[in-house]
This record gives structure tokens, C-alpha cells and sequence, in this order.
């Protein structure tokens, strides 16, 4: 599972990799504003669960805090053997998208 921490230190991106016994796990991200860019390269023969905490959409907008105790998480599942990127508005977590 990757399940990135996010804190609110000011980072606005991460590259990370993660040697595995299958082959390197590889994670990207980056923010701006409310979106969140994800890039995930699994090694072949893996598979695994991307996880964005519900605290993306609230850590830093104090006009939405309100609206946490209805946002939920962002959940999605990932196959290795290719690179997947893609991108979550992070506005839309309130709505459960």
C-alpha cells in the first residue's frame, strides 16, 4: 500500500523508490493547490492500493475544515508492469468521488 503522509511541511512534490523482492517500487507525487498528481511504477507481477487520506483535502484550507467530517478517502487499486499516472482534484473527496 502507498499511503502518503502529508503533513503540510511545504513539500510540493516527492520522488521516491523502494527497492522490493520483486524490483524497485517507484512513487511520484506532487500538489498544487487541490491537485494532487500521482505517478506509480510497480514492479511486474504486483499489485497494490493507493491511499489518499482524507487529510489531503483538509490540512491546509481552513475554509473546508467543516466539511472533513463528510470527506472520505481516495482509494485506488494498481497493477504493476507499467507506470500509472493520473490526478485527483482533491475538492472532490468531499463529494466521496
Amino acid at each position: 500500500m502507498v499511503d502518503p503522509a502529508y503533513a503540510g511541511f511545504g513539500l510540493e512534490w516527492v520522488n521516491a523508490t523502494v527497492p522490493t523482492p520483486h524490483g524497485n517500487l517507484g512513487v511520484v507525487w506532487s500538489v498544487k493547490g487541490s491537485i494532487v498528481w500521482v505517478e506509480i511504477d510497480a514492479p511486474v507481477g504486483t499489485n497494490g492500493t493507493l491511499k489518499l487520506s482524507k487529510d489531503w483535502a483538509c490540512a491546509n484550507d481552513e475554509s473546508r475544515r467543516n466539511k472533513c467530517a463528510y470527506v472520505k478517502d481516495y482509494v485506488r487499486m494498481v497493477n504493476g508492469g507499467r507506470k500509472v499516472q493520473f490526478h485527483v482534484n482533491l475538492k472532490h473527496l468531499e463529494n466521496g468521488q
